[in-house]
């Protein structure tokens, strides 16, 4: 919410931005922005081919967070939508039955998808980002795709926006009035969104970093970037 606020007024206002170059004839809204989580760049193959036949020149920005920090925000709002109580030993009997599960079933880093059996893979799975963003990256331009670390995002909004997101939009720098409205918006964590937060010991971080960890390599294959992954 914090970065589309940012970005929103910037695009729809500023001189060096010409949203008509992304316009598709027929009288459709030149700017069209959106705010998703996790869930959404999880869609199928076949989604990901009807945003690009739709909006062939849409630009998406990836925020990625600590994988581990991301299941424990599903956890929370799974349990908060489902009425469920919020323990610290109910995630880690979650996270080890899911982490037995595939490993008895013997599922590779290839073949995911055959996980959804096991109880909890719909939480587990939205930290599997090399999983879902290769699709992406198969089926948009890489320069219409941008990925950055939700960790160096917290830390310093303003430089990530003037760095790194400005000249991927086309934008003008922000002015001075702008970062520092910018500053003190600041960020709105998913996680207190809920009134809960849950702090996970080492043994449950362990086992989940054991599960990651290797995909978190994958992802930083794909981008050929290791300085998202480096923060988790």
């Amino acid at each position: 919410d914090h970065l589309l606020n940012a970005l929103e007024d910037k695009m729809r206002h500023d001189e060096e931005y010409s949203p008509d170059v992304y316009a598709p004839k027929g009288g459709y809204n030149t700017l069209i922005l959106g705010d998703y989580s996790a869930d959404t760049f999880r869609m199928t193959v076949q989604d990901a081919h009807a945003m690009r036949k739709l909006f062939p020149h849409m630009k998406v920005i990836f925020m990625l967070r600590n994988p581990i920090d991301t299941v424990v925000s599903m956890y929370i709002m799974d349990a908060f939508n489902n009425a469920k109580t919020i323990t610290v030993d109910t995630f880690h009997a979650l996270a080890t039955d899911y982490t037995n599960c595939i490993t008895k079933m013997n599922i590779s880093l290839n073949e995911h998808n055959s996980a959804r059996k096991c109880k909890g893979h719909d939480i587990f799975r939205a930290g599997l980002y090399s999983r879902y963003i290769k699709d992406w990256l198969d089926i948009f331009p890489r320069n219409q795709l941008c990925f950055i670390s939700f960790e160096v995002y917290k830390n310093d909004p303003v430089k990530i926006i003037n760095e790194q997101l400005i000249p991927f939009l086309g934008v003008s720098p922000f002015s001075n009035d702008e970062i520092e409205l910018t500053r003190k918006i600041g960020i709105i964590y998913s996680s207190n969104k809920y009134g809960k937060k849950l702090n996970i010991g080492n043994e449950t971080k362990e086992l989940l970093q054991d599960l990651f960890v290797p995909y978190n390599h994958i992802l930083s294959n794909l981008l050929d970037d290791n300085t998202i992954s480096k923060h988790w």
